[in-house]
């Protein structure tokens, strides 16, 4: 009878010690997992941030310089720049599609007769567009067509969901 109960007890210990370790790699997969989306979204917010900055950064560029941002609302920017330095000014947009696209952030450049749009970010819950003068006033909305003059710092929120996940990135541009 004794032996019964020690191979009960053995058996008892050894599901325990198993269950454990069983857990110990769940958990392990799941930091990993959750770890790995983590640095995807970072890459990829890191990514749309660089590309938003560095085409704003140009806004007003070129040898026939029409300084002036188009359209200057808090949810989509319009601005000429010569992008392809050829001469003529191209019109570069960032804008929230509208829709079953409503979460998708397109970048739309207009060059000639020519419209050409990517898209740069899936899940965007949130795009906003600051524009501040050198005082620091925010002109955000003020008018249609802002002088980049005028405009000495932009910044760009954008916010991307993924699942469950929620990652913002902020980016400021001086122009």
């Amino acid at each position: 009878m004794g032996v019964v109960i020690d191979i009960i007890g053995s058996f008892i210990v050894r599901a325990a010690i198993v269950g454990m370790i069983l857990q110990l790699m769940i958990t392990l997969s799941d930091a990993l997992y959750r770890n790995t989306e983590r640095q995807t979204l970072n890459e990829e917010s890191d990514n749309v941030a660089k590309i938003v900055s560095s085409d704003i950064k140009l806004a007003g560029f070129g040898r026939n310089t029409i300084k002036r941002m188009l359209t200057a609302n808090s949810n989509d920017i319009r601005f000429y720049t010569d992008f392809d330095d050829d001469g003529a000014m191209d019109q570069i947009r960032y804008y929230l599609g509208s829709g079953s696209n409503s979460t998708t952030l397109y970048r739309t450049w207009s060059y000639g007769t020519i419209d050409q749009t990517l898209e740069v970010a899936r899940n965007v819950s949130r795009f906003r567009v600051r524009y501040y003068t050198i005082t620091g006033t925010d002109v955000t909305g003020t008018s249609s067509a802002l002088d980049v003059g005028v405009v000495k710092s932009i910044l760009v929120t954008i916010e991307i969901d993924a699942m469950s996940k929620l990652v913002g990135i902020a980016d400021s541009s001086s122009l």
